[in-house]
């Protein structure tokens, strides 16, 4: 707290119990609550000033303060049944999502407060502000003047800077210049490059991103993007209103047809605003969808082949023991397993390495590399043979392995195939494929947690050291290297990395892991990543 001085008010010549940051002179409580943010321009660092980062608390009191005030005006003017109206409208029509409900409630706020327009083509905000804002305090009225100004938009975290600030882009921003939210409660749970949809507020000093966001997936990131550039103002009629292009260098809006940067960002944020509820429903639905047409495009089945011995299980464990391929698994039987029943693993080594001539580069492993893919798991009975794996492509491969290594030995009985992908993705509900029971396992496993982080090391040293000279489909075929040195893919190459750094951030702080890979973006001469 700054002390108290007996020195004169240099407004009104009263006693002065406070500093004036702005300007450099003692000021009494009178003046500085009816001129500060009008008369006078205070500071960022001022603890008396609402809309400065040092006065954050008091915001927080002063939007306490007028949030009823706002809800008991539209109640007034619209009507409880408009406005329920409305929310179900904007809710997106995602049953039990208690976020976009919040959301949907939060946005028919907004629209009843600055949108909606009366017969003489006038908002409330306007209606509101011709009466001087009746019924608020100054600073209230400075708060209300500056939200009627927010708009819809997608918001991207560039950097956490401390416990309450939050470096910021406005992804469709004519001049993509950043600035920073204020908002102790996001800065502990985004990482960089994290996207929100939400109603975006400029304050002096400060903005925020509304009281209720929707994070957008990063399973969606880009096809949400995507989404909103092909989007038209429903105001402009069919074939009207320019679509924007995002500049992935930039961060902006890309203006098409000769028209300006600042009307295709209005064409844009009308375009989102009017079709809000197409954006919450896209949040809400799209990963599910995304994620189904994943799971069924993936090679995930359970593959059991079954075999009856011809030779002694000795013979055959002795092919198993000579062979760089397999290693036996110290393992207790499983049940219905016969007695002396014996457990490998099968690892892409030896022969078996054949298999990774038709993987990308990131999933085949090198001579001596520590990290080597595994085909699936062998039980050699007394009687019989059992492969088990999780690929179809691996289990033709292991069949083919089995015959080659065992010739007469074996003969092939019968097998059991279920594709699971198509299965989870049948039931799949749109939410992140196992997140709830990874966290539980990662509670819960047996394996030490630093053991844990330093396999993730070690696992993502290797990955990205193969990365940066592997193609990539998202690069259009290009590798990493290539496309840095492409200037048409360089900005396709600094959105995939956004991707990967938000994605392994999330990790981070999810799993208390401290993955970095400032080295893959050094390599690559993406500074402004780091």
């Amino acid at each position: 707290m700054i002390a108290q001085t007996k020195a004169a008010c240099w407004v009104c010549g009263r006693r002065a119990r406070r500093h004036c940051l702005a300007a450099a002179k003692p000021i009494c409580p009178t003046c500085c609550g009816s001129k500060r943010g009008l008369e006078i321009k205070c500071t960022a660092d001022c603890e008396f000033y609402p809309f400065g980062v040092a006065g954050y608390d008091l915001w927080l009191k002063l939007d306490d303060a007028v949030l009823p005030k706002l809800m008991s005006r539209v109640a007034a003017e619209f009507g409880q049944h408009h406005v329920q109206g409305l929310v179900r409208s904007l809710a997106g029509g995602a049953a039990g999502a208690l976020r976009n409900e919040e959301f949907a409630l939060y946005s028919a706020l907004h629209i009843c407060f600055s949108v909606e327009l009366d017969k003489n083509g006038r908002t409330l905000a306007d209606r509101w502000r011709a009466e001087g804002w009746a019924g608020l305090k100054l600073d209230e009225a400075l708060l209300m003047q500056c939200r009627s100004k927010s708009f819809v938009t997608v918001v991207e975290v560039e950097r956490v800077l401390d416990h309450q600030r939050v470096e910021c882009l406005d992804l469709f921003s004519a001049d993509a210049a950043p600035f920073v939210i204020v908002d102790r409660s996001l800065a502990r749970t985004v990482v960089r490059f994290t996207r929100m949809l939400g109603w975006l507020t400029h304050y002096p000093n400060f903005s925020k991103i509304g009281h209720v966001s929707l994070v957008v997936p990063e399973l969606i990131r880009r096809e949400f993007v995507d989404l909103i550039e092909g989007l038209r103002p429903k105001s402009a009629g069919p074939g009207k209103g320019a679509s924007a292009v995002r500049d992935a260098t930039s961060g902006g809006v890309t203006p098409e047809g000769g028209a300006s940067r600042e009307a295709h960002e209005a064409a844009v944020k009308q375009a989102m605003l009017e079709h809000l509820a197409d954006l919450t429903r896209a949040v809400a639905e799209l990963p599910g969808e995304k994620m189904r047409s994943i799971l069924r495009s993936m090679d995930v089945w359970h593959c059991t082949g079954f075999y009856r011995l011809n030779a002694p299980q000795e013979d055959v464990i002795r092919v198993l023991d000579a062979k760089p391929d397999f290693d036996w698994v110290d393992q207790e039987p499983e049940e219905g397993d016969p007695p002396g029943v014996e457990h490998y693993y099968w690892r892409r080594l030896g022969e078996s390495q054949e298999f990774e001539r038709g993987l990308r580069g990131v999933f085949r492993h090198e001579p001596g590399s520590a990290i080597v893919g595994g085909l699936g798991n062998l039980k050699v009975g007394c009687e019989n043979l059992v492969f088990e794996t999780f690929a179809r492509a691996k289990y033709e491969f292991g069949k083919k392995m089995i015959e080659k290594y065992f010739g007469g030995m074996v003969t092939f009985e019968r097998e059991d195939a279920v594709d699971l992908a198509r299965k989870v993705a049948e039931s799949h509900e749109g939410r992140r494929a196992g997140d709830a029971d990874q966290a539980e396992s990662a509670r819960t496993s047996p394996i030490p947690p630093e053991v844990q982080a330093q396999a993730a090391r070690d696992y993502f040293l290797s990955h990205y050291t193969k990365f940066l000279d592997d193609t990539i489909p998202a690069l259009d075929g290009l590798s990493p290297r290539q496309a840095a040195k492409d200037p048409s893919a360089r900005p396709l190459l600094l959105e995939l990395m956004k991707e990967h750094i938000c994605g392994i951030e999330t990790d981070n702080r999810e799993r208390g892991f401290d993955i970095n890979i400032s080295f893959v973006l050094r390599e690559l001469g993406l500074d402004e990543l780091l």
